[in-house]
């Protein structure tokens, strides 16, 4: 190993080899820097396709985040008030069921009200009847 000794030049702010040789890089062509300044004739156009095509991927994404938020959106809401909803489905089945039991009892009543009733007619016949009297009825 070569030692160096540096000494800190006061007059250049920066740190001097002494006793080191020179080292020089490898020439650099001009032509090379300079063809590197130099821009494609279609990099801006380029530039725009791959820009374009982010932007497509982009609304494709937020397209499919959106189909996706909508059907969660959905089934959270299902889940949400699917109580409610079967609820309202047993007070309707219930208001239903009510509705359907007093026509019922309705047409029961009647029934047994019209049972009665000939059954009292066919008695106060039999009482007159025992008694030699009759019901004239009028058939026309």
């Amino acid at each position: 190993p070569v030692w160096l000794r540096f000494v800190l030049s006061p007059n250049l702010g920066r740190a001097e080899a002494s006793g080191a040789q020179r080292v020089t890089l490898p020439h650099v062509s001009r032509q090379g820097a300079a063809m590197s300044a130099t821009l494609k004739a279609d990099l801006h156009i380029q530039n725009r396709i791959a820009k374009d095509n982010q932007y497509a991927a982009a609304a494709a994404y937020a397209k499919e985040i959106s189909l996706v938020t909508q059907a969660s959106g959905w089934f959270e809401g299902k889940q949400k008030y699917d109580f409610n909803e079967g609820e309202k489905r047993s007070k309707d089945f219930i208001a239903a069921e009510m509705s359907n039991c007093n026509k019922e009892l309705k047409i029961r009543r009647q029934t047994r009200l019209l049972a009665l009733y000939e059954a009292d007619a066919k008695q106060w016949e039999a009482e007159l009847a025992s008694m030699g009297l009759a019901v004239q009825r009028s058939h026309t």
